[in-house]
């Protein structure tokens, strides 16, 4: 056996070396290049990149080497040991050094190269690693976790344990009798055998066994660690996945904004096979630039046939228990419904959806993921990857296209297992509906993150809201695959208040864009940096999103708008 037990981090940042194009190669004396900076075109170039490497016993003397290059030879290079550098400083402190490099017959050149190296001990990366998982289940942010929060998180690592042995553990670990542990006092646990059977429970776990824990703290490029980062880069028995560390395909997971939890998304696996098979092989692309839209059009039709009968009514209660829907909140019980459609486009029951009453607060449009972008550019960068999503196809009005320029966007996402109603966001004077689309493409981020654009073809009803806090605002509802029916229940030419009903979706997935005009929206900080890291989060139909940049002073009847202090609310979508 041949453990991990260090993990180096080096950061390049520059040299004296006066050649054009020159980067510098990092590889070991006696395995494969490690990593490499990029080219640049300068006289003094600055690379400021960097490398984590695991280092595993038998690696312990090994060179690490430093090849700066032009083309692909290298004309200088110099050296860094492993185990004279870990004997030298003490685990995690940033070192700079200055390694003057040797031409490549192996005499001392002028050359010089500055980086910073860092090593980390397995105390350490254990150290690191806890501490940011459990800041995820850490609901009131007090740095401990107690009993309710430890169920959620072994929920999330998929360990089932009922309620009496999540006692027992705090029976015989709880020395303060708090019911909670503080993270200290719960590293200390996972890592020490204290007799609680929950150091066992964790070692047993291919999610955060001693391995994956190593490969996270190398290939993790934050502190934010989470179920989502380790399902990402982790197979079902905790074997590095380079290939799908990344992928958004091999699971979908949100955050509950009530709960703060990390959620997997259920989906029958029939569905998440077909769904991934369609949008993520070439037989599905193919598919798609032939037939591919009667093909799902007839789907849609089709399913839609079969949950209107009076023979669907059979699948409501296996559809409750499978996505355990709280069917508490409907309007009407079971066996009220006539089909399972009639069960799909429920009404809930008055007041259980309350709406935030600020009239310069903007609420979510239904129970629904959410993300949010400053501007398209941002969402095309970071969530949407059609080729052709544009203002001007998605809008297809030259005078709309105008007034929505660098326009913010909201796209909520609604699963089958959701409240299908949709509302109004603002309050406001609606205009006329515009039909647009003819495709009935998936929604599910698989395909929303494919090749396929699915805003801009699928079918879609459009209307304008304005106001005098948020100006303009486009509502865009768009049908999806199973989704043929997009029902508007709210009238043309209209006032309407927010939260007030718009419309359904009939049976299947679905989303609703909300298009901002510039400046008119600061989004809550929560939703900016989940949507910057590619997180969904879910929150419920009439609680706020955002908020105006104007506040309403209201004086001798008459409503001014007067800008807000837009520095203190505005948050960047890296976090900073």
């Amino acid at each position: 056996m041949d453990p991990i037990i260090a993990l180096f981090c080096i950061q390049v940042l520059d040299s004296n070396y006066e050649g054009k194009n020159a980067y510098i190669r990092i590889k070991t004396s006696e395995k494969d290049i490690v990593s490499q900076t990029r080219k640049v075109r300068s006289l003094c170039p600055t690379w400021d990149e960097g490398s984590k490497i695991l280092v595993k016993r038998s690696d312990i003397r090994v060179n690490l080497v430093f090849e700066l290059c032009k083309g692909k030879n290298a004309q200088y290079e110099a050296v860094l040991r492993f185990d004279q550098f870990m004997e030298e400083y003490p685990s995690c402190t940033i070192n700079e050094q200055v390694l003057v490099m040797n031409d490549m017959n192996g005499n001392l050149s002028d050359v010089e190269l500055r980086i910073t190296a860092e090593w980390k001990n397995q105390d350490d990366v254990n150290m690191w690693f806890w501490n940011g998982f459990l800041k995820n289940f850490d609901e009131d942010k007090s740095n401990t976790i107690s009993k309710n929060e430890l169920l959620d998180l072994l929920d999330a690592l998929q360990c089932d344990l009922p309620q009496y042995t999540i006692d027992q553990i705090f029976e015989l670990t709880d020395i303060n009798e708090a019911e909670e542990f503080s993270f200290e006092n719960f590293i200390n646990i996972i890592q020490d055998d204290d007799g609680s059977g929950l150091k066992q429970i964790f070692d047993n776990n291919s999610l955060i066994n001693e391995n994956a824990i190593w490969n996270t703290a190398a290939f993790c490029d934050t502190d934010d660690v989470d179920v989502i980062i380790l399902e990402r880069l982790f197979g079902p028995k905790g074997k590095l996945n380079k290939m799908d560390k990344l992928d958004p395909s091999h699971q979908i997971y949100f955050q509950d904004r009530e709960t703060g939890c990390i959620v997997k998304e259920k989906i029958p696996m029939y569905i998440k096979n077909s769904i991934r098979m369609l949008y993520n092989t070439r037989a599905g692309r193919f598919c798609f630039k032939g037939k591919g839209k009667k093909i799902l059009q007839k789907l849609s039709e089709k399913q839609g046939r079969k949950y209107k009968s009076k023979k669907s009514i059979k699948d409501i209660r296996p559809f409750i228990k499978f996505h355990n829907i709280n069917m508490d909140e409907a309007l009407h019980e079971i066996d009220h419904f006539d089909c399972f459609n009639d069960f799909f486009i429920r009404k809930l029951r008055p007041g259980i959806r309350p709406i935030d009453p600020d009239p310069t607060v903007a609420v979510s449009p239904a129970d629904c993921r959410l993300n949010v972008y400053q501007t398209l550019d941002q969402a095309k960068e970071i969530w949407i990857k059609g080729k052709e999503f544009t203002l001007h196809n998605l809008l297809e009005n030259e005078v709309l296209e105008q007034e929505f320029e660098n326009c913010s966007l909201v796209i909520a996402r609604l699963a089958p297992q959701d409240y299908h109603r949709f509302h109004f966001p603002i309050s406001g004077h609606v205009g006329e509906v515009v039909f647009q689309g003819n495709a009935l493409y998936t929604v599910n981020p698989i395909g929303v993150r494919g090749f396929v654009d699915v805003f801009t073809e699928n079918k879609r009803k459009t209307v304008i809201m304005e106001n005098d806090v948020f100006g303009k605002v486009m509502y865009i509802a768009v049908g999806a695959t199973m989704v043929g029916s997009i029902v508007l229940t709210s009238e043309e030419n209209e006032f309407v208040n927010k939260g007030d009903e718009h419309g359904y979706f009939e049976f299947g997935g679905s989303t609703i864009l909300l298009l901002f005009q510039e400046n008119r929206i600061i989004f809550d900080e929560d939703l900016v940096l989940n949507s910057a890291k590619c997180t969904e989060t879910y929150v419920k139909m009439g609680t706020r999103i955002g908020i105006s940049p104007y506040e309403i002073v209201d004086s001798e009847e008459e409503l001014y708008r007067t800008a807000r202090d837009v520095s203190e609310l505005t948050i960047s979508s890296s976090g900073e």
